[in-house]
């Protein structure tokens, strides 16, 4: 669509009760995506706008984007570059995503206001996503103490659990399972005696948000609207 017609149609969004307009994996739409915040914001649209990242970007990029990007939810998916090489070619992850988290947080500081109720949106800040991968328990506490040191308890988490294998994972015979209970326990145990206050846990996965391309008119069966 032209920049006219997406804009039209994101306006239309923002206007119809959203908490914030949410940018999933948006790196490599940013030209657009500068343009239309800018575009938004000039017609009077006040919710905040969301960067949803993996964690794997540039920081002379992150600069330009907390011009305008009021939260920040950043993955930071791997402490161990051997197995940031082997889930995604590169061994240098755990640098960039260290150093874009630091700029995000001095930019932006936590996410505000935290209710862990979810009755209250928040508008701005930081907070820090962590997948629990199966087998890779020690990648997941090494994360834990990465950020411990670096940012202290008060940086919001969001442990998640909801790896689920795909056909390519059995051929390679690389995490080829689901997480096991304990091991998302003993994550959530490190966390405690880290002493994070700010964490979202999260129960068994159903599946709901794997999408069934063979029905391509909702082929994301959580998805109700």
């Amino acid at each position: 669509m032209t920049f006219t017609e997406l804009a039209e149609r994101v306006l239309m969004l923002a206007e119809s009760g959203v908490h914030n307009l949410n940018f999933v994996t948006p790196e490599h739409w940013w030209p657009h995506i500068r343009e239309l915040c800018g575009y938004l914001r000039h017609r009077g649209v006040e919710i905040p706008f969301l960067w949803n990242s993996s964690g794997f970007y540039r920081s002379e990029l992150l600069l330009e984007q907390c011009k305008c990007i009021d939260i920040f939810l950043p993955d930071f998916k791997y402490a161990d570059g051997s197995l940031a090489k082997r889930c995604m070619g590169r061994n240098d992850y755990p640098e960039l995503a260290l150093a874009g988290l630091r700029l995000m947080v001095e930019k932006k500081g936590f996410l505000r206001p935290f209710d862990a109720s979810g009755e209250i949106a928040a508008s701005q800040g930081v907070m820090l996503r962590h997948l629990v991968l199966p087998g890779e328990i020690d990648n997941s506490i090494n994360v834990l103490k990465i950020l411990a040191e670096e940012f202290g308890e008060g940086l919001p988490l969001s442990l998640m659990r909801q790896f689920t294998p795909v056909p390519e994972c059995e051929r390679r015979q690389f995490l080829n399972r689901k997480v096991y209970d304990e091991e998302y326990a003993e994550v959530c145990s490190m966390a405690a005696k880290l002493r994070f206050r700010k964490v979202f846990l999260q129960g068994v996965s159903d599946g709901s948000f794997l999408p069934d391309f063979k029905q391509p008119e909702q082929p994301f069966p959580g998805n109700q609207y």
